[in-house]
């Protein structure tokens, strides 16, 4: 642990964030950091949880990993702490941005965070995640909430929040509560909602997070501008809708000729329209089995549906594949 400054904070509250689904906690700790205009005041150090990607070998011999110069130090995550000092606030602000979850030491990292937040007196700790649903990326986002005891969820009510009976949230984003719990530390996670297709993309979606800032910020009693992530999510639907469209434009162009109507070579005949052989069922469910891991793919299977005539039975679940479903968070 290292810091360059230690500030006198008042009742200081504390927002924890690393990496995770749709990026939403570092968008949301970013963001705070940058409007806040936060100064950094130390980190904890990479060589303590982070190994350099190679290792040195001098005359056939390996040597220990670390890193050869500052170049490489300088490569490895970074792990920050940023404070945050309002005379309009009840109460100042710590923020905290890991860039990387550190593989096998999560427990030993998270009580690093949780021993600076006793040294400043933290009283309250923020953490925040994705909540995959089953929604649209037209829709608004709703912010799911959890609590580290029943006694905050009278505050929880108090906001725009859903109260789910029960989810998992998964990572440092959800475990650095369990422990700060351990230490009679309150907390609460905020889990912006994401649709489940953006999850399965494994890009950013500033929509949920902008969705988490405004109840955040509403928590913690200050107000910041929410202008720029208006515009990046604004930009970033758009880029969705443009491409939802054009997925859409392609499954309808696989229709290549009217129900019923078969080209040479293709024909089928009335028995089988009535009933598929098996063989030819079991070679619809691979075919599904192989869209899921290759989008490339779904011409195959609607082509082999059509030729069936069955592709009505199978609408939903060839659409679903496109929309995916399931909730969890992260």
């Amino acid at each position: 642990m290292k810091f360059y400054k230690r500030p006198r904070l008042r009742q200081p509250r504390l927002v924890a964030a690393w990496p995770g689904i749709g990026n939403v906690a570092l968008t949301v700790a970013n963001y705070l950091v940058q409007k806040l205009d936060a100064q950094e005041i130390g980190e904890i150090e990479p060589l303590d949880f982070f190994l350099p990607a190679a290792v040195v070998v001098e005359n056939n011999v390996i040597e220990p990993p670390e890193p050869a110069s500052f170049e490489e130090l300088s490569e490895l995550p970074k792990s920050r702490f940023y404070s945050c000092r309002n005379k309009n606030w009840a109460q100042d602000l710590l923020v905290f941005i890991g860039e990387a979850q550190p593989l096998g030491k999560e427990v030993e990292f998270a009580n690093q965070v949780l021993d600076v937040a006793q040294r400043f007196k933290v009283d309250k700790i923020y953490t925040c995640a994705a909540g995959v649903a089953p929604i649209s990326h037209t829709e608004k986002p709703e912010v799911w909430a959890a609590a580290t005891s029943r006694e905050l969820i009278p505050e929880l009510r108090q906001h725009n929040v859903v109260l789910r009976d029960k989810i998992h949230i998964r990572g440092l984003n959800g475990s650095l509560l369990g422990l700060a719990k351990d230490r009679d530390i309150p907390g609460i996670c905020l889990l912006g909602e994401i649709p489940a297709y953006i999850a399965q993309m494994g890009i950013e979606y500033p929509r949920s997070a902008q969705s988490v800032l405004e109840v955040l910020t509403e928590m913690l009693g200050i107000d910041i501008d929410l202008t720029e992530i208006e515009s990046l999510a604004r930009h970033t639907e758009e880029s969705l809708t443009e491409s939802m469209a054009q997925i859409m434009e392609e499954i309808g162009h696989l229709v290549i000729r009217p129900r019923g109507e078969e080209e040479p070579g293709e024909e089928v005949s009335g028995e089988e329209k009535g009933q598929v052989p098996e063989a030819v069922k079991r070679e619809i469910e691979q075919l599904f089995d192989e869209v899921k891991k290759d989008r490339a793919s779904a011409s195959k299977l609607k082509a082999e549906l059509d030729r069936w005539d069955i592709f009505d039975q199978y609408e939903d679940r060839f659409l679903d594949l496109f929309r995916g479903e399931g909730q969890r968070g992260n």
